[in-house]
């Protein structure tokens, strides 16, 4: 697990007696590249999930197979070991991933 600055649900850095607060920054990192766009990140512009843009696409096998393996290959990209992805509907998506050191 990587630590890294913590920041709150507003994209705030988290500050606790006057410093910034520091943790295990993995489930963050995966929740940015889920709602991140493609071109978001001008460095990496091949990364990022979009997860806005299947919102309102029918929830068919097809759509959740390809979110499926897009959150894998971004992750994978990324340097994460996944042991599961899955979409129950997109309100309910279960990642279990860590990045490997």
């Amino acid at each position: 697990m990587v630590k890294d600055f913590i920041s709150k649900d507003t994209a705030d850095i988290a500050i606790k007696d006057g410093d910034f607060l520091v943790g295990y920054s993995d489930q963050h990192h995966i929740e940015d590249l889920v709602r991140s766009e493609k071109g978001e990140y001008k460095q990496n512009p091949l990364t990022g999930i979009g997860i806005v843009n299947y919102i309102n696409a029918p929830l068919t096998r097809e759509v959740k197979t390809r979110l499926e393996k897009d959150i894998r290959l971004q992750l994978t990209a990324d340097s994460f070991e996944i042991t599961q992805v899955a979409v129950e509907n997109f309100e309910s998506i279960i990642i279990d991933a860590e990045i490997n050191d």
